[in-house]
């Protein structure tokens, strides 16, 4: 035999389903203070990041396609060194650009 739920249940369900839908305007009240509002304010700890995990990440991806070569050409140390090389030069380009885009858009606001 299926169980009644009882008055009690029920104004309990309801109780916690009112908790919950406060909570939730609790934290979409709280996440929209937290976030930027527009691009301008990001924070320089945020802009540093973004640029170190670019840089880090060409020279990363480039040094392991440098490897591998080396591992499948049998060519140590000299895909390896071209690899980085390859990929400090990508980083430091992708550097560049990401500055002179947030210069143009800081100058057009």
């Amino acid at each position: 035999m299926p169980k009644l739920n009882t008055e009690r249940e029920i104004s309990s369900n309801q109780d916690r389903s009112e908790d919950l839908r406060k909570l939730g305007e609790k934290l979409k009240s709280a996440k929209a203070k937290s976030e930027p509002k527009n691009e301008k304010d990001v924070s320089g700890w945020a802009v540093g990041v973004n640029y170190a995990s670019a840089f880090v990440g060409s020279v990363v991806v480039a040094g392991g396609i440098g490897y591998s070569i080396d591992y499948f050409a049998a060519t140590k140390p000299w895909g390896l060194l071209a690899g980085i090389i390859l990929g400090f030069i990508a980083g430091t380009r992708s550097i560049v650009q990401m500055a002179k885009n947030m210069s143009a858009q800081n100058s057009e606001s």
